[in-house]
This record gives C-alpha cells, sequence and structure tokens, in this order.
C-alpha cells in the first residue's frame, strides 16, 4: 500500500495560507493466521522500517482497532 500525507504547517506572520508538508511512504497489510470476534487478525507493516500496527475487529464498534 503506498499514501501520501498533507499536513498542513502553521500560518505565516502574515497571515497567507499555510505552509504544507507532504510525505508519502509504502507498507505492507499482513492478514495473521489469528482472529477477534470471527474476523481475521490485520497487520501493518512500514517497508523497509521497524513499524509495525496490529487491528483487531471490535464487534462493540463495528470496526477495526488497531491495539
Amino acid at each position: 500500500m503506498n499514501f501520501y500525507r498533507s499536513v498542513a504547517g502553521g500560518w505565516d506572520p502574515n497571515g497567507t495560507p499555510r505552509n504544507n508538508e507532504v510525505t508519502d511512504g509504502s507498507d505492507t497489510l499482513t492478514v495473521l493466521a489469528t482472529s477477534t470476534n470471527g474476523f481475521r487478525d490485520l497487520q501493518l507493516h512500514e517497508r523497509g522500517g521497524k513499524w509495525h500496527q496490529t487491528f483487531r475487529w471490535s464487534t462493540k464498534d463495528g470496526e477495526y482497532i488497531a491495539r
């Protein structure tokens, strides 16, 4: 998966529009062998990095929640 992130910076002192910081990245989505509430757990891994995040299904919320 590829993504772009645009984060607005602060306003310039003269009130002109914000300067935006644009970054991009790439992650791999893995469907894990484990399940929560009948749905497979998911994990995002940063390509070329150490970051990862696991998501488990929440029946209460009706969506995947980061754990």
